[in-house]
């Protein structure tokens, strides 16, 4: 899903002239201009794939934004606010490190799963196994690496806790080919990523089956594909949320799952 940013001039439709109101006029007259304001600017803030692969409506993704705005106005007591700190509270909110912008993420993420009804989420893995169990992880520098296998094929994959998708390497993907681990139809649409210089990079993605981490296999995991043979083998958090909770304990060096 794209990052989402609130317009500066849809905000200020909405805190402007409500001193006079009650605060449910104000929380009505926000959830009226919010939600049309949403469904005016849907292609900007999400796009046609990302509602089909989660299984939502366009009309239920602005419901959920809406709701997830108002918290957070509601929250900052905006009927109080002076012009200034309203202006303030809206470079905030499209600010991708303050404090609020994260809180109305969260809001979103929260109630899209309550709100829409059939919601997937970003990734539609399926583990199976034993209810919990624990993976040795390797010390790599400041990092760990924990070893995934693919049918006769294991590789040590980075630990990144604070990505959001996986990768392997062109040259692993066609050694994956070779083993008759990746079809032809396989392979799904390509996605844009961005770099650790901030560069948008389009790469292609495969989705696997049989991906073995410790005593747990996984299905429909999707990876992305390094658009260089040397690529590092990234795991990140799209494979560690398929599990009900992750830990990784730091004083033996292992990876604690539930499913």
């Amino acid at each position: 899903m794209k990052k989402l940013i609130i317009t500066l001039c849809a905000l200020m439709c909405i805190v402007s002239n409500v001193k006079s109101q009650t605060k449910k006029e104000i929380e009505e007259k926000m959830r009226i201009l919010m939600d049309e304001q949403c469904k005016n600017m849907l292609p900007f803030l999400i796009t046609e794939e990302d509602l089909k692969s989660r299984n939502i409506t366009g009309d239920c993704f602005c419901s959920a934004n809406t709701e997830a705005v108002i918290k957070v106005m509601l929250k900052l007591d905006v009927d109080n606010m002076t012009l200034e700190e309203q202006y303030k509270a809206i470079q905030d909110m499209m600010d991708v490190n303050s404090v609020i912008h994260n809180e109305y993420i969260h809001n979103l993420s929260t109630l899209l799963e309550t709100m829409c009804t059939g919601f997937l989420p970003a990734s539609s893995i399926s583990v199976n196994g034993p209810q919990k169990g624990t993976v040795a992880l390797t010390k790599y520098g400041v990092m760990y690496r924990i070893k995934i296998t693919m049918g006769n094929s294991s590789k040590y994959f980075t630990m990144d806790t604070g990505a959001e998708n996986s990768f392997i390497s062109k040259s692993y993907a066609r050694e994956l080919e070779d083993m008759d681990m990746i079809q032809p139809n396989d392979y799904i649409e390509p996605a844009e990523y961005r770099d650790a210089h901030g560069n948008t990079v389009l790469h292609k993605r495969v989705m696997l089956n049989s991906v073995k981490i410790g005593d747990f296999t996984l299905n429909n995991v999707i990876f992305a594909i390094s658009n260089s043979n040397s690529g590092d083998f990234l795991l990140g958090k799209d494979i560690l949320n398929a599990f009900q909770s992750w830990n990784i304990n730091n004083s033996n060096s292992t990876l604690e799952l539930i499913r």
